[in-house]
């Protein structure tokens, strides 16, 4: 079935006779938070998810009732059929939305930037793999890993900042790297750049490496 006729009452919320909210989308809001807190390793430590407001787009990371409340006040974000921030694959990124850059090591997106998208789906895979393997209760280092990278993405890129996280920005900033041939030395001194002109505390790394 069609993904857009199964969730269509995603862009469906308001009754257009009295301004009120539907009650298929009230329900079916409760039915997506339950799955959003059912998903391993895309629930922050405080209990929190991310929010797929229109306004927070997936961005912060809140608690659930303030969900409900921003979802039903503002609506989903614009085309989020498939719950790519919560667990989901969107089918789309097999066929021609990921695709490798120049060095083979990063990648990009094509409209809706997914970088944070793809380590949580990896970050899935990976504690799967922990929960379903015997003898396994002390995660190795590329356990750890992911943990870092979940931590990084729930760290704004300074205090205050609503539009980047660690990982987002240093994502980008490797995949620029990349796609416009940069030297070390180059990617050193627009990072440095960054660093010196964002406020002071922010997580702009000062190199490459």
């Amino acid at each position: 079935m069609d993904i857009r006729l199964l969730r269509g009452w995603m862009y469906d919320r308001v009754n257009r006779a009295n301004r009120t909210l539907k009650e298929e989308f009230k329900s079916e809001v409760y039915g997506f938070i339950d799955h959003a807190m059912s998903v391993p390793g895309l629930v922050s430590s405080a209990n929190e998810i991310r929010c797929p407001c229109r306004k927070c787009g997936n961005k912060k990371y809140i608690k659930c009732d303030v969900v409900v409340v921003h979802l039903c006040k503002w609506g989903f974000k614009d085309d989020y059929w498939y719950w790519t921030s919560h667990g989901e694959v969107d089918p789309a990124w097999n066929n021609n939305n990921v695709e490798a850059s120049s060095s083979g090591h990063f990648f990009h997106t094509e409209g809706n930037n997914r970088y944070e998208d793809l380590v949580h789906d990896a970050m899935r895979d990976v504690v799967h793999f922990f929960e379903n393997t015997e003898g396994s209760d002390i995660p190795n280092a590329e356990y750890q890993r992911f943990h870092e990278l979940l931590k990084a993405d729930q760290t704004p890129l300074w205090e205050g900042c609503n539009t980047e996280t660690d990982l987002s920005f240093s994502l980008k900033m490797m995949t620029m790297k990349a796609e416009c041939n940069m030297t070390q030395s180059c990617y050193d001194r627009v990072s440095n750049l960054f660093k010196n002109s964002y406020p002071e505390e922010n997580c702009v790394p000062e190199s490459f490496f």
